[in-house]
């Protein structure tokens, strides 16, 4: 049989086979075959030297792993030549398991060709290679599979990952360096934050029991500039722990309802004395027909204007600080707020505004001198507003004042805020408070002048509170008192705040669970939730202050008349059904559950805030359908009341949910004593 080549030479010249050519056909013949021959084979020669010269070693195998042609890039590669290889086995070149994995592969290409498809183009790993001393590699191996004459065969292509791998590593490497400096850092922070508040506690409590005596007008003074500058101290610490925690993202937002106006009048009368004293005019005005009720974090917000206005009474000895609120709507339910702060204050160049959001920054030099602070208000301003995915930047000019400018979107609702929870008529050391708001208290406190600070402030508040130095002697003071309040130190030797918490929770019935509150120096990473995850009721940071202490004081009979006047909340009986009695699982199911449930009364407040009645049933329904299942007692009738109020577009259903996400938290704290 001739060659298919020279077979398509001859039938060019109507010559069949055995047939002889004339000498001219012959001469013809002769000439086209040499010229096509040395076309092949200079074909053959480039293709050869594009893969003696890729930088990717190239390797064929048959389908019993024979290696039948190894480029040059390979040769360097591996350290073989390729008449050492070709004809061994890929697992000269390949160890265990890396090999049966390219024979894995092999075989599903095989396969996948056999079934009639053409899914599998190729099929790439990373695997290690074995070089000819020994040494191992990491390889990007691809193979792909191709006919040749009728046999199958596969190319593999290997690329050298060393150096990638090596960068890969060193990136680790310095991420992890980085992420151990952050926590370092925050360490740091945490440990200093606790040494300075423990001190400063005694400092802010001291001066403002000493404010509530008989004073000579010098020694009044001196107490108020001692109080003064604790309080600027208290907020050079605040402000650097806040930003630490906007950097680490460990600041979350708390968005429920609040009142703009509110926030802003509580903010100018904080600071109206500050503008007093300067003599300076202190306004807010409030555009016509705007909202008035915001869904949001108003605590976070109230921060942001409070820094504002601060900062701009500082810089201005004469003339005005003025808030304007205005702002639009950008859809139906979502209105971007819009605040600006102006001044009538020194002023500064306006390629120095650039720079005013930078940490530590507070202009040139001679203003750093003159003014105090430790420049980090507007910083912590700045990611405040961009969290709330706004905005905020400044207008000044030298000796014209200067005018920040803040725009927050904000959705909108009719629900009322939570009013405060605080007793009328009730001022800072009020010796009445205590027969106004009757209470047992009991102060858990293992440092000895944090212990007298807090009694001392009970005190000027007509209590007489017991004292326990760590958890054990809070809870042999439990065996023989009941009390209605624990102001409960988290850090205290031989057992702390947390563990003594969870005892009580554990052990004592809910008819004499007192009200805890945690009251801590460590500031950093805590949040309200890690406190209620713990069992704690609410927190204070030291130092402690008495409007601190009264507000987180009258939190306390709503909550307990509530509760006393409820009957248990959960069907323990069906709890043990669903468990068989097993403390883990009940332990999984109440953490199934309250990840749930907390996704879906966001998503129910939400709905309801947003008028979408229709999102609010499906939310109600299915929150009923788990209370159900969980024995909740005492929830399943509020949500199928919250459902059907949905249904039929009752104006009261936000009250509902208000008092439904009251009996949650009840429902929980039960869950924890069960």
């Amino acid at each position: 049989m001739l060659n298919p080549l020279l077979a398509a030479q001859l039938a060019q010249f109507n010559l069949a086979e055995g047939q002889a050519p004339d000498d001219d056909t012959w001469r013809a013949l002769l000439a086209q075959i040499s010229q096509t021959y040395g076309q092949r084979a200079a074909e053959q020669d480039r293709l050869q030297a594009v893969l003696d010269n890729v930088a990717d070693a190239i390797i064929t195998f048959d389908e019993h792993g024979r290696i039948e042609w190894f480029n040059r890039a390979a040769e360097q590669m591996f350290g073989y030549v390729a008449a050492e290889v070709i004809g061994a086995h890929l697992e000269l070149l390949l160890p265990d398991p890396h090999r049966y994995r390219i024979e894995q592969d092999a075989l599903a290409l095989q396969t996948d060709k056999q079934d009639g498809r053409a899914d599998i183009v190729s099929i790439r790993n990373e695997i290690a290679g074995q070089r000819k001393d020994g040494a191992l590699f990491p390889l990007d191996f691809t193979i792909s599979q191709m006919m040749v004459q009728g046999e199958r065969q596969f190319i593999a292509i290997a690329r050298d990952i060393t150096i990638r791998k090596e960068a890969e590593l060193a990136i680790l490497a310095a991420k992890e360096a980085a992420e151990a400096a952050n926590q370092a850092k925050s360490q740091f922070l945490a440990n200093t934050s606790h040494e300075i508040r423990t001190p400063l506690n005694a400092i802010v409590g001291l001066t403002s029991l000493l404010l509530d005596t008989e004073l000579t007008p010098d020694q009044q003074t001196f107490v108020e500039i001692a109080r003064r500058s604790s309080s600027t101290l208290l907020t050079i610490l605040n402000d650097i722990l806040d930003l630490s925690r906007i950097e680490a993202r460990q600041l979350s937002l708390e968005p429920r309802p609040y009142h703009l106006a509110t926030n802003v009048n509580e903010v100018l009368t904080l600071l109206r004395s500050n503008a007093a004293e300067k003599e300076l005019q202190l306004t807010a005005t409030f555009a016509p027909n705007m909202p008035q009720v915001f869904i949001g974090d108003g605590d976070r917000l109230r921060q942001v204007v409070m820094n504002l206005v601060s900062n701009a009474i500082k810089f201005t000895h004469a003339g005005s600080v003025a808030v304007q609120v205005d702002g639009r709507y950008l859809d139906p339910t979502t209105y971007e707020i819009h605040l600006s702060v102006q001044d009538t204050g020194i002023g500064l160049p306006p390629d120095y505004t650039e720079w005013l959001f930078q940490p530590f920054h507070r202009g040139h030099a001679g203003r750093s001198r003159r003014y105090s602070g430790a420049g980090l208000g507007l910083t912590i301003s700045q990611r405040l507003v961009e969290l709330m995915g706004g905005r905020i930047w400044a207008e000044s000019e030298t000796g014209k004042g200067s005018t920040f400018h803040v725009c927050i979107p904000s959705p909108v609702t009719e629900q009322p805020p939570p009013s405060a929870l605080t007793l009328e008529r009730v001022r800072p050391f009020d010796p009445d408070m205590a027969r106004q708001l009757p209470l047992r208290i009991l102060v858990a406190e293992d440092n000895a002048t944090n212990q007298k600070v807090m009694v001392w402030m009970l005190e000027h508040l007509g209590y007489r509170p017991d004292v326990a130095a760590n958890g054990l002697e809070v809870l042999a003071a439990l065996q023989t008192h009941t009390y209605d309040v624990i102001l409960m130190d988290l850090h205290m030797p031989e057992m702390d705040g947390r563990q003594a918490t969870q005892t009580i929770r554990a052990t004592l019935p809910a008819t004499a669970q007192p009200w805890i509150i945690a009251v801590t120096a460590d500031v950093l990473h805590e949040s309200r939730q890690d406190y209620l995850a713990d069992g704690l009721n609410d927190f204070l940071s030291k130092p402690l202050q008495a409007e601190m202490l009264i507000t987180a004081l009258c939190r306390y009979p709503v909550v307990r008349a509530q509760s006393a006047a409820q009957t248990w909340p959960i069907n323990r009986a069906m709890l043990n059904q669903i468990t068989g009695g097993d403390s883990a699982r009940l332990l999984e199911l109440m953490h199934i559950f309250q990840n749930e449930s907390d996704q879906l009364l966001a998503r129910l407040q939400t709905a309801v805030a947003a008028d979408d009645l229709e999102t609010a049933r499906q939310m109600a329904h299915t929150l009923k359908g788990s209370c159900a299942t969980m024995g909740m007692v005492s929830l399943e009738p509020l949500f199928h009341e919250i459902e059907t109020m949905a249904r039929n577009r009752d104006q009261y259903i936000a009250a509902k949910v208000t008092q439904a996400i009251a009996e949650y938290d009840r429902v929980l704290l039960a869950l924890r004593t069960t």
